[in-house]
């Protein structure tokens, strides 16, 4: 820590909020004016670094990891689309990785701390290890090195879960992580308002990827938590922000992802609870509010200028063959599957791409299904392995919500499985389970559920103990 200073609490939060509004301010003038995306990140990070640390936490760790998350507000496509851009953004993960095994390298050789002893940490280096072998078997084939390099690398956000998981363990420190990012999906919601207004035309981002699981916990705390009626009304507007930017921006893979967050927050809830009928009608009223308003928002805008509104992309649930999307999917889909089938057991490694028919030299490396993705280059074996990752997950969270004596914990965890069920409808449609920078929301949620498994666990053993 660089100044020793007493602040409160919402002292701290607001000036969070005031420094992420700065920052907009940055990168408008660096990136939009400039057009120089590298010194708005250098221009960015270094400020931060000084600023969070010194006024805002106090742990090294927590900082850069949340030097990993604030760019992610930047929704420019320069900065979502360029792997370049999004190689240097990470350098604070890098020295998150570093820091793990060098800080806490005593630990590697404790056998009762072995990541590979921790309920999460097992499949995830397992996973690891199958897909590192992959990437081997893709360069033996010779594959082309650039994509090989490109993939590969996504594997990064499932590697930072290994040290996330050594080196924050402290409830308050994830309770940081989790309110940058929900400002962080906020504050880019709000940026989709505005531009598809202000533009009047369809401008999306791989950011809304992560939409379920804010959408998810606060939906979560809205119908199930004692809090009062302001925070209620806050998590209410913030909702309903979410689903606006989600009409707005006219991707029907997020709105059917939303939907099933929503749901599976009463779903959840109904295996754990005996929830009265009138919890049930609560819930339909919320979800036909949000839906009607946000609809009703999007039909006040200038439609007319839009080459593709809203209306025309409900209308193509009811004629999927007609649109060119859907048959896109589709084809690829079944191009990937015939791929699987040449390597079922062990898939056809990491560095290959697939061609599509209906668009001449237009090549995939991640198909817009994760599911496929795992299944073509990692075959049967490397499929397995990611949903054994997903139902250890939801065992966790299971017994979280069981056993744990927190209440708040307990309705935070309704949400983040609920936002992890959004996800993967999600990854049906999207290969946001590899593919985006946007993955570590997910690795920030993995680490997160397997502390607080460990944590619980061994807080009961010692009770038994006694």
């Amino acid at each position: 820590m660089i100044f020793e200073q007493n602040i409160n609490l919402k002292s701290k939060y607001a000036f969070l909020f005031f420094s992420l509004f700065i920052i907009i301010g940055i990168q408008i003038l660096l990136v939009d004016i400039l057009s120089t995306e590298y010194i708005a990140i250098l221009f960015i990070a270094l400020p931060l670094l000084f600023l969070f640390h010194s006024i805002y936490i106090k742990n090294t760790e927590v900082l850069l990891i949340l030097l990993v998350i604030f760019p992610l507000f930047i929704i420019h496509k320069q900065f979502s689309r360029h792997f370049q851009l999004i190689v240097i953004q990470n350098f604070p993960l890098y020295l998150f990785i570093v820091l793990a095994f060098f800080i806490n390298a005593n630990e590697l050789f404790n056998k009762k701390k072995y990541v590979t002893r921790s309920y999460i940490g097992l499949p995830v280096v397992i996973f690891l290890i199958y897909f590192g072998i992959q990437f081997i078997v893709g360069a033996s084939k010779g594959f082309s090195a650039r994509l090989l390099a490109f993939e590969g690398y996504q594997f990064i956000y499932y590697l930072a879960v290994i040290p996330m998981l050594y080196l924050i363990r402290d409830r308050e420190m994830y309770k940081k992580i989790f309110l940058l990012i929900f400002v962080v999906l906020i504050i880019i919601s709000i940026e989709y308002i505005v531009i598809n207004y202000m533009l009047s035309t369809r401008y999306i981002t791989v950011h809304n990827l992560a939409f379920p699981f804010v959408l998810g916990t606060l939906y979560s705390f809205l119908l199930y938590s004692k809090e009062n009626r302001l925070k209620k009304v806050f998590f209410f507007v913030s909702i309903l922000l979410l689903w606006t930017a989600s009409i707005v921006v006219q991707a029907r893979a997020l709105w059917a992802a939303n939907l099933a967050t929503m749901v599976a927050v009463h779903v959840v809830y109904l295996l754990y609870n005996n929830v009265r009928f009138r919890k049930v009608q609560l819930a339909t009223i919320f979800i036909a509010i949000f839906l009607a308003l946000a609809f009703l928002i999007q039909s006040r805008t200038n439609v007319e200028y839009r080459p593709e509104d809203t209306a025309e992309r409900v209308e193509s649930f009811s004629n999927p063959f007609e649109d060119l999307s859907f048959l896109m999917r589709v084809e690829i889909n079944i191009l990937g599957f015939e791929r699987f089938l040449e390597n079922p057991i062990f898939g056809e490694g990491l560095g290959n791409t697939i061609q599509f028919q209906l668009f001449e030299n237009t090549h995939v490396t991640f198909p817009d299904n994760s599911f496929l993705y795992f299944l073509w280059k990692g075959g049967i074996i490397g499929l397995f392995l990611f949903i054994w990752l997903l139902v250890r997950t939801f065992r966790a969270i299971s017994y979280i919500i069981k056993y744990t004596p927190s209440f708040r914990l307990r309705i935070f965890m309704y949400g983040i499985s609920a936002g992890i069920i959004g996800f993967i409808a999600f990854g049906f449609l999207q290969a946001n389970f590899i593919a985006f920078k946007i993955l570590i929301v997910f690795t920030v949620v993995l680490s997160f559920v397997g502390f607080e498994y460990e944590n619980l666990k061994e807080s009961l053993n010692l009770k038994s103990d006694e």
